[in-house]
């Protein structure tokens, strides 16, 4: 059954662009050539048969702890052939000096092929007195060679660290050579993003400012000011938009997230009031991967969420609101929309995922994730990623240990892959919740994600 559920700003807006004049065009800003080779939809249940290929157990870069090892972030190179995994091994209980690694794996293989961090991860200060958070954080974050945020060039040979001593270091993602350290933060740097060129590189950092970067020559180009003082928030997100004119920083404790355009001019604020279920700091928020083509002509758009349970669709240009898309009975937690830009998903503490048409601005399908279980308590459901041919998708969701019985006591995080076109469950990876973000290798061919303090690949 469907059903309309498109809410335009203005009775102008919706005379223009009725639902169903709105088209999904190619953006006109040229792209990056890309080294990777995209699955075709013609194996829609490949994930259904997915392998284990190796895991890769961290431990091993800590040789002789005893502490516990805790995956951290880590990234999968565009061309689909590296990963970079950062840790931490310490615990306050434990003997051994707490340590932080930064590594790089061959996916092909599953060999660490280079080390390129490997120091200290300290609770109070660093080691060498330095000041690396403001006051009110250093409870918060580790200190010393930890490292918060890792991003790769679009052709993957490129991969940087955002890093608690604030700086923002580089390497050769095939060779591990250090390529440069980008210095001028005055705090540590917890979020990082590359643009779609590759020319420019974005840094978040407790200072609460973002610094843009020229790749090329590591000088700032300009530096946006989020006009508040080091130790009110912290910057938790920085994200471009895939035509590399907008970018997004989002705030952890003002729930709040800015839009600029690439020139660091404000575009919008959008702020979420807090609610009984929060969210983590975090506002949910996805840019279209090419753009909607409105009764003004192709424009980037990135959709957030609201404590009334909606989706708003936003002009990433101009800011203003499009379309506000309701359906959802409880907090949504995360938003991504598929490759080619058709269908936008939700995932909500409502127990569904609802799949959105961007063509015809309609709710195509709810899918339960969760086998009975109608909600998650927080931080469970951060995670929702389409497979690079669109016809998979990745969530967060919860299995039943005993048959038909709703206690989360009793439920096992995992991570399940459903397919798009029935909204069927594929396959379910039982204990593979975690605060690290999973990823598909864009080649289509690998899923990866967190299950302790190892890192699980599987092939399809």
């Amino acid at each position: 059954m469907r059903f309309a559920i498109a809410s335009f700003t203005s009775l102008a807006l919706l005379a223009a662009i009725p639902a169903s004049a709105l088209t999904l065009q190619p953006h006109g800003v040229p792209q990056p050539t890309r080294t990777t080779n995209v699955v075709q939809a013609n194996q829609p249940e490949a994930w259904g048969n997915a392998q284990l290929s190796y895991e890769i157990d961290l431990a091993q870069v800590y040789p002789g702890t005893v502490c516990p090892v805790y995956p951290k972030t880590m990234a999968v190179s565009p061309n689909s052939q590296t990963l970079a995994v950062s840790s931490i091994s310490r615990e306050r209980s434990c003997s051994n000096d707490p340590s932080s690694t930064l590594t790089l794996w061959n996916l092909q293989t599953g060999e660490k092929t280079a080390t390129l961090v490997q120091g200290t991860a300290d609770e109070w200060v660093s080691p060498n007195g330095d000041i690396q958070e403001p006051g009110s954080l250093v409870n918060i974050h580790l200190m010393g060679d930890v490292v918060h945020a890792i991003a790769f060039t679009p052709d993957g040979e490129t991969v940087a660290a955002g890093m608690s001593d604030r700086t923002v270091k580089l390497w050769n993602a095939r060779t591990g050579e250090a390529i440069r350290t980008l210095s001028g933060h005055q705090y540590a740097v917890h979020a990082i993003a590359i643009s779609p060129d590759g020319q420019t590189l974005a840094s978040g950092s407790s200072d609460l400012t973002v610094k843009l970067w020229n790749l090329n020559t590591g000088e700032v180009r300009r530096t946006l000011s989020l006009g508040m003082q080091p130790g009110q928030d912290k910057i938790q997100t920085v994200a471009f938009s895939p035509d590399g004119q907008s970018l997004v920083s989002v705030l952890h404790d003002s729930n709040a997230l800015q839009l600029w355009n690439i020139d660091g001019q404000p575009i919008r604020q959008l702020s979420q009031s807090r609610t009984d279920t929060d969210n983590g700091g975090r506002i949910p928020f996805a840019f279209h991967p090419t753009g909607i083509r409105l009764a003004s002509g192709l424009t980037q758009i990135i959709a957030t969420v609201d404590p009334d349970n909606t989706i708003k669709l936003w002009n990433a240009r101009t800011g203003s609101r499009v379309v506000t898309l309701t359906g959802h009975i409880g907090g949504i937690r995360s938003l991504t929309f598929s490759p080619d830009g058709r269908t936008l998903a939700s995932w909500s503490e409502d127990g569904t995922v609802k799949l959105w048409s961007m063509r015809s601005l309609q709710l195509e399908r709810t899918m339960p994730i969760n086998q009975g279980l109608t909600t998650a308590p927080p931080p469970f459901g951060d995670r929702l990623l389409f497979s690079p041919d669109g016809q998979t998708l990745a969530a967060d969701a919860l299995i039943s240990s005993v048959e038909n019985t709703p206690s989360y006591d009793l439920s096992p995080y995992s991570v399940g892959l459903f397919n798009i076109a029935t909204g069927e469950r594929q396959q379910a990876f039982p204990n593979l919740y975690s605060g690290v973000s999973f990823h598909f290798t864009a080649d289509g061919q690998r899923f990866i994600a967190v299950a302790g303090s190892t890192v699980q690949v599987w092939q399809r």
